[in-house]
């Protein structure tokens, strides 16, 4: 088996002498070299050593990094799974989160809530119409902007334009430009509680008649979008 020779450690004392006796050979002068200044220089280089070390390992790692300064965010922005004709919602996908600072999205200036759905998703429900600026930004400062032009979100409640009673029937007259009444959903109801049932309605006339009740009801009229009108009625 090979074994490992340990090196020797000499103190200072045997190191100077034995320095003295090569000098001494040589026939130098001695006097102006001890062992002492060897030993300074030698620690002055090992410490000038790692420092120059330290800082070339640093400027590595600077051009190493420089890249990342001018890495620009890539984005796609499609309509989501999740829209509807009335509802549109718009999905983000960037093409990279390592140095997301932020997604910002704004309709005439107002902030457009936006969801995050995994590092690389998002996903924005515009709440009016108009043009919507997507903004992305990296860590570096680097932004790219989008605008997509939003026309369809319904965000209104129906109207009603008016109510009639005649021999106990009640008749609602109501409107919505846009996404229309959701007749199927309306629903009324007396004080206590009690469905009042309809006893017709007309998608084209646009209205909707139930028989009177003898003290005020509550009418929830929704649209297609999910828009509610509610009516505290007191027909006498």
């Amino acid at each position: 088996m090979k074994q490992t020779k340990t090196p020797v450690v000499l103190d200072d004392k045997t190191a100077q002498q034995i320095l003295d006796n090569i000098l001494n050979e040589l026939q130098l002068p001695y006097q102006q070299l001890d062992y002492e200044t060897l030993s300074s220089y030698s620690h002055y280089r090992s410490d000038r050593y790692s420092i120059q070390k330290t800082v070339l390992i640093v400027i590595l790692i600077a051009f190493a990094l420089l890249p990342l300064l001018f890495i620009y965010p890539n984005y796609t922005v499609s309509e989501d799974e999740t829209s509807t004709v009335y509802n549109p919602v718009y999905r983000i996908d960037l093409n990279s989160s390592l140095l997301l600072k932020s997604v910002i999205a704004t309709i005439d200036g107002q902030s457009q809530v936006i969801n995050e759905i995994n590092t690389e998703t998002y996903r924005i429900t515009p709440s009016s119409n108009g043009e919507m600026i997507i903004t992305v930004t990296f860590y570096n400062n680097q932004t790219n902007t989008q605008t997509i032009t939003v026309t369809n979100v319904d965000n209104q409640i129906p109207t009603m334009e008016s109510v009639e009673s005649t021999n106990g029937i009640v008749t609602i007259y109501l409107s919505d430009d846009k996404s229309g009444i959701d007749y199927t959903n309306i629903v009324i109801e007396d004080q206590q509680g009690n469905t009042i049932d309809l006893l017709s309605y007309d998608e084209e006339e646009n209205y909707i008649t139930f028989a009177q009740a003898d003290d005020a009801v509550e009418v929830y009229v929704s649209d297609n979008s999910g828009n509610v009108l509610h009516l505290h009625l007191i027909i006498n």
